[in-house]
């Protein structure tokens, strides 16, 4: 029997949209893998999509989007690391770069040419989207965290850190190291690299706030 040839999938702006939404609530509900979304995250987000943009894309093509999405982010991401200092368009948001420039990243990255005159669409969910998680414990069999509970991981752990320094607590990795000059500079950062004291202070205060309440 011939196989039935399935519709091109017509990504505009608002299918994108779409798309970038669902895949957003997928991550933020920690329904990803390496790489890719969980059995999960795929199915919740090729049911989303179909049903807000009343389109009917498969399962392959919603895959294949996700891979393109990852494929242009990366671009991007590439093109604004070149781009540091250059600054953008007060009205078009594409880098703001001379010709010469222009020609010699797309000389060398041919797939950049589409960000000549025009920025990467919703930039800022495919970074949420596109990026790795932080790995604060590993993969050994311990579970990953969402965004916002790994930042109360690492914000109590600072806490921790700094109560412990503050009751003057034995620590052999402390000890470790206040010897190492990589990690504890022997010198204190001074000129325009210090810390100014109304940040200090306003950070102290909440470190002490946050230990309080973890602490009996």
């Amino acid at each position: 029997m011939e196989k039935v040839k399935e519709p091109k999938a017509n990504w505009d702006s608002a299918a994108h949209t779409i798309f970038m939404n669902a895949c957003v609530e997928e991550v933020r509900a920690n329904n990803r893998n390496d790489g890719y979304l969980s059995d999960i995250g795929q199915a919740n987000l090729h049911k989303k999509f179909n049903e807000r943009s009343g389109r009917n894309y498969s399962t392959r093509q919603i895959k294949n989007r996700w891979g393109l999405c990852r494929s242009e982010y990366n671009t991007w991401k590439t093109l604004i690391q070149q781009a540091s200092g250059l600054g953008r368009h007060e009205h078009t948001h594409t880098i703001a770069a001379t010709n010469e420039w222009w020609a010699l990243e797309i000389k060398a990255h041919p797939e950049a040419a589409k960000f000549r005159y025009a920025p990467l669409a919703e930039a800022e969910k495919m970074s949420e989207v596109i990026k790795m998680k932080w790995r604060i414990l590993g993969d050994g069999g311990i579970p990953r965290y969402k965004p916002e509970t790994q930042k109360m991981i690492v914000t109590a752990c600072m806490c921790l850190h700094n109560w412990i320094r503050d009751s003057k607590l034995r620590d052999e990795h402390f000890d470790k190291f206040d010897n190492d000059a990589y990690v504890h500079p022997p010198l204190p950062f001074t000129g325009a690299n210090a810390l100014p004291p109304e940040d200090d202070g306003t950070m102290n205060a909440v470190r002490e706030a946050i230990v309080a309440s973890l602490v009996p």
